[in-house]
């Protein structure tokens, strides 16, 4: 993996790496809190759910449009989703709780109530595999290729495994579409 960082990689697949790498931090973030079975710890994992998806949306988003601006969706994760089934991209399969919708107000006002159970992080399992599924490029120094194979990450990989159910097609997915940057 070294020297790779000097060769340059596309403008989309630049964007993808670094909104992907900002959604894989909320994601190990969501997993941790909820893990903890802390009730207060409950909104912050909420809140790392939905940052999640809403920033692999806009990396899927990148990647695949060159003319894609986030600030036009704000923080619709529904109307990402429907640009993205607008670019031809096959999301029927990606189906967002409507719960998770209202999570965005929930988690911000502490006089709102909500519920974060086990299925939600199962759940979050699915739709960030499903994602990363969507785009046909993992850099090969990025966060995800180290968090699933570099012995430095060990501490976010044992907690993106856990109760993972789609960490076999994860990294199937990453590893099928593992690039070095062009020269």
């Amino acid at each position: 993996m070294d020297g790779e960082n000097d060769l340059m990689l596309q403008p989309n697949e630049e964007a993808f790496d670094r909104w992907q790498m900002r959604a894989l931090m909320f994601y190990v973030a969501a997993k941790h809190l909820r893990a903890t079975g802390q009730s207060r710890m409950l909104p912050p994992s909420a809140f790392c759910v939905f940052q999640a998806i809403e920033n692999m949306l806009k990396a899927v988003g990148f990647f695949h449009d060159p003319n894609f601006h986030p600030e036009k969706f704000n923080h619709d994760i529904l109307k990402l989703i429907g640009h993205l089934e607008k670019l031809g991209l096959d999301v029927n399969h990606i189906k967002i709780p409507t719960h998770w919708i209202r999570w965005q107000e929930f988690t911000r006002y502490p006089d709102k109530g909500f519920f974060l159970g086990n299925e939600d992080i199962q759940f979050l399992d699915k739709i960030f595999t499903d994602l990363i599924e969507l785009v046909p490029f993992q850099f090969s120094n990025g966060l995800l290729a180290h968090i699933l194979w570099d012995g430095n990450y060990n501490w976010e990989r044992e907690i993106l495994q856990e109760d993972n159910q789609h960490v076999q097609r994860l990294e199937a997915a990453a590893k099928r579409n593992l690039r070095s940057p062009s020269p």
